[in-house]
């Protein structure tokens, strides 16, 4: 069930998130060094906590949109959701 989730994770990412990336990218022009953000969710999909792994002005402009979102409901909770991210020209 989890490895099933995250792909419905990943794909929630990809469909909500990408154009925000693209304007968190051109908004914070600094390092585009790869990120990984962990989101725990509860039973509903709620962020219950949120953590950067390297903390940076461009992983916090993401994160905040992430951490407001309500994700599909995971099959457990706590459910720790993993991404990570390359920015690529």
């Amino acid at each position: 069930k989890g490895k099933t989730y995250d792909d419905t994770f990943g794909m929630h990412f990809g469909t909500k998130h990408g154009s925000l990336v693209q304007t968190c990218v051109q908004r914070e022009k600094g390092s585009k060094v790869p990120m990984d953000f962990v989101l725990k969710l509860d039973a509903n999909g709620r962020v219950l906590e949120s953590f950067i792994v390297v903390p940076s002005s461009l992983a916090n402009c993401i994160m905040n949109s992430l951490e407001k979102d309500t994700w599909p409901r995971p099959p457990f909770a706590p459910f720790y959701g993993h991404m990570h991210l390359e920015i690529t020209e």
